[in-house]
């Protein structure tokens, strides 16, 4: 009896154990069958972009090919999908079908622009507006189509920009955490969540300029894009909430209604007698277009806060999906596409709030080695460029940016935070041998005063000169004019192109202007824009091995809810970093 239960038992785990990679082949098969049939556009295919969320910058290779999921759109494949299904005679009409968005207003702006390109071809589009509460950024993308539609029972809260900070200072007391936190200078507001109890003046007034400049855009677009007045849009602006009938009767929208209603209208105005979509990314993995011996921009995006090393990715607070910049990774992509003999030029696409110092400098110096072996680059900025994004940025040839791209804070932020109060609190008891007077300048567990404060406000002051001073050379100013825009004020991407930190106002399109510009390439000529690193196919990673669920799961497993005191420890250690001030807007 007992070795049948045994037996049982064993067959049991051998089950468990080889039902995962029995289901993973299986998958594998249909993939490769799948792969062989080729799938194609349909006569009359509606595109669909779907707004749930924040969109990255470029692609991701995920696990699976995207026949086997709907595939998540980036900035980049809906700009490419829009171009080619401007041409394309199987896409009949756009459906933008927008719940929330997620990412900024320069993204908004970049999607509009997309948008009006694809209707000068003069296909439909039509957007539905089916959030609960639709805000101003969900609704500024519905101002790009034919026909706004609200869902009947929802709202247009487009009242205007707020900034939420929180400050953690008052709970940090609490915990007996003491942060020592040094900014330069004064508009440097990035440690001040953890310093203050409240938002500073000069925190305050950056903050005010810039929704202030967020708040004239807003007005001036539906204006243009409704045919309204800007003063009486203000108006409506400051009332608050308007109701379905409201906002129909001010002409923000032009019906209220469901998705089949609006598929119907679609499908009068396209002439197709019934409706079949694609997404961006499954209309443009089944629709490769024809390869072209043409001229090759070299494309690499620089997305999330930036990193020197590759254990601060592991460590980085950051939510699930968002992405991390690894300075010398970014900087040997420039490298590849510098020494590439088929690249013309590099654009480099960045939508980062900074980080590390070292990482930022990596790439800077990629940048200027680039420019220095005769290849153009050209930068494109995205919802925020800021600090370190900015440093990666300033030696370009040329640096585009949307009007509400967040740019600027030039300075630097030290942290550091003493948490032996803590452990106190918690009961435990830290004994410290000291062999060197300032062996504890880093320490977790000692505050620094006198001399060691000194040393790392005279390290701090170094930074800040040397970033000013390639500010200046990159931007051709004067030290005098960069420490005027600097002390870690963040300014609009309006402000910047006045302040000279920026050469052009716009989207990815124009920088790609420039980039013809700046490498002798007549305006008409067409370029592909080349993804660095090479982006690749789901069986060139399955090749390499790349694919590893055995690693994956134990990554997950590897998760904790709460970190442990060895983890708190290393969140602890003290960093330098190059930051724009964190806040949410609303």
């Amino acid at each position: 009896m007992a070795e049948k239960k045994r037996r049982r038992f064993t067959s049991c785990c051998l089950l468990t154990l080889l039902f995962p990679l029995l289901a993973f082949g299986a998958l594998v098969i249909f993939a490769v069958v799948m792969g062989k049939t080729a799938l194609t556009v349909e006569e009359g295919t509606i595109l669909e972009i779907e707004f749930a969320g924040a969109l990255p910058e470029g692609p991701s290779g995920g696990l699976l090919p995207t026949f086997f999921v709907k595939g998540k759109s980036s900035l980049f494949t809906i700009r490419q999908a829009l171009r080619q299904g401007a041409t394309d005679p199987k896409i009949a009409g756009l459906l933008l079908d927008i719940e929330h968005f997620g990412s900024g207003m320069a993204a908004v702006e970049e999607i509009l622009h997309e948008v009006a390109r694809f209707r000068d071809s003069g296909k439909p589009v039509q957007a539905f507006l089916r959030g609960d509460l639709v805000g101003e950024r969900e609704y500024l993308l519905a101002t790009a189509a034919d026909d706004v539609w609200l869902a009947p029972e929802s709202a247009l809260a487009v009242n205007g920009f707020n900034a939420e900070v929180t400050f953690w200072k008052g709970t940090l007391d609490k915990l007996g955490i003491v942060p020592q936190v040094f900014m330069f200078k004064d508009y440097k507001s990035a440690g001040e969540p953890y310093s203050r109890y409240e938002m500073s003046e000069p925190f305050r007034e950056s903050l005010q300029a810039l929704l202030g400049d967020f708040m004239n855009s807003l007005v001036a677009t539906i204006a243009k894009r409704r045919g309204l007045d800007e003063t009486v849009v203000r108006l409506q602006i400051n009332r608050g909430l308007m109701s379905p009938s409201e906002a129909l009767q001010a002409r923000w929208i032009d019906d209220l209604g469901y998705r089949d209603q609006i598929e119907q209208r679609l499908m009068e105005e396209a002439g197709i007698p019934e409706i079949r979509t694609l997404s961006p990314t499954s209309y443009l993995s089944r629709s490769k277009s024809p390869v072209q011996n043409r001229i090759k921009i070299a494309l690499i995006f620089a997305e999330g806060p930036i990193v020197s090393s590759a254990n601060e990715m592991e460590i980085n607070p950051m939510a699930p999906g968002a992405r991390v910049i690894h300075g010398p990774a970014l900087a040997k992509w420039i490298e590849e596409a510098t020494i590439d003999p088929g690249i013309r030029a590099i654009l480099l696409r960045i939508n980062s709030p900074g980080g590390a110092v070292v990482g930022s400098d990596l790439v800077y110096r990629a940048v200027r080695r680039a420019r220095a072996r005769g290849k153009k680059v050209v930068v494109s900025m995205s919802d925020v460029a800021g600090s370190g994004g900015y440093w990666i940025a300033m030696n370009a040839d040329k640096i585009v940016c949307h009007p509400s791209t967040i740019t600027g804070s030039i300075g630097v932020v030290f942290t550091k935070f003493d948490i032996s109060g803590l452990y106190k609190l918690i009961g435990a008891n830290i004994s410290t041998v000291l062999v060197g007077k300032n062996a504890d300048i880093l320490s977790f567990a000692a505050e620094l005063q006198g001399e060691k404060r000194d040393r790392i406000v005279s390290w701090m002051e170094q930074v800040y000169e040397s970033f000013k001073k390639k500010v200046a050379e990159g931007r051709n100013l004067s030290l005098e004019e960069v420490e005027k825009v600097a002390q870690g004020r963040i300014w609009s991407g309006q402000d910047a192109l006045e302040l000279k930190l920026v050469d052009a106002l716009g989207g990815l399109s124009k920088a790609v202007e420039l980039v013809k510009e700046e490498a002798a390439i007549p305006k008409t000529q067409e370029v592909d824009l080349v993804l660095f690193p090479k982006q690749m196919s789901f069986f060139e990673r399955l090749a390499r091995g790349d694919l590893s669920l055995a690693h994956a799961a134990a990554s997950l497993e590897g998760r904790r809810s709460l970190p442990d005191l060895r983890e708190l420890h290393k969140a602890a250690q003290p960093r330098i970093e190059i930051l724009s001030p964190t806040l949410e807007l609303h």
